[in-house]
């Protein structure tokens, strides 16, 4: 089981971190695939609120994700996780 602590349920700053991606990605290969997300008691609200009152703006963070374009201060270790990714379950 992993957890992902991220700062805003609509743009979660570990999927902008391709290591955070390859984590991930990690876990998805994994027979035990169980990602939580942690948040905030007020993103949690928030997060619930839109789920409820306004599911398309939930569609619209989702459909954003783009891992493709996270960041590596290592431009290696970038094309390494891009590369993988890509030849397995694809971006």
């Amino acid at each position: 089981e992993v957890v992902m602590f991220a700062d805003t349920w609509s743009h979660p700053s570990p999927l902008k971190r391709a290591w955070c991606v390859w984590e991930i990605y990690g876990v998805s290969k994994a027979d035990n695939k169980v990602i939580e997300l942690a948040l905030s008691p007020e993103e949690q609200d928030d997060f619930l609120k839109t789920l409820t009152h306004d599911f398309d703006t939930v569609l619209d963070a989702i459909s954003e994700i783009d891992t493709e374009k996270a960041g590596c201060f290592n431009e290696n270790d970038k094309e390494m996780i891009d590369n993988e990714v890509a030849s397995t379950v694809g971006y």
